[in-house]
């Protein structure tokens, strides 16, 4: 997994390299916080480079799949379509993943400190 630290904290504050989107937050918490960085989603744009991939893919599959031709502006329309109705679905399986690999990494944790118990003499 590659990232960085946050240089401008002592905290450890995870940040991930140029996103394939980027987060537009409703707010933000605590000053000096790293969860200002971490706030839910609320609108995402995604880089030029991307969505011109997922243009180029839209329109292949209209094409190859369905035999439906389509322009750059119309798959432009479409991604930003699904994007808004069908963003926050995927966002929300990936929170659920995420937050099923943190309780299976909390368990690994708390069983590796209950083996590091000492016995205690009674």
């Amino acid at each position: 997994m590659a990232g960085s630290m946050d240089a401008h904290s002592s905290k450890a504050c995870w940040t991930q390299p140029e996103p394939a989107f980027t987060l537009k937050t409703a707010g933000q918490t605590g000053s000096g916080s790293c969860l200002k960085a971490l706030t839910f989603m609320t609108d995402f744009k995604l880089d030029p480079e991307t969505r011109t991939k997922l243009s180029n893919e839209i329109r292949r599959y209209l094409d190859e799949e369905l035999e439906i031709g389509i322009g750059n502006m119309d798959a432009d329309m479409l991604i930003e379509f699904i994007s808004e109705h069908l963003g926050a679905h995927f966002y929300n399986l990936g929170l659920k993943d995420a937050q099923a690999l943190i309780a299976r990494r909390a368990d690994d944790i708390a069983d590796e400190l209950y083996a590091m118990e000492k016995p205690v003499r009674e």
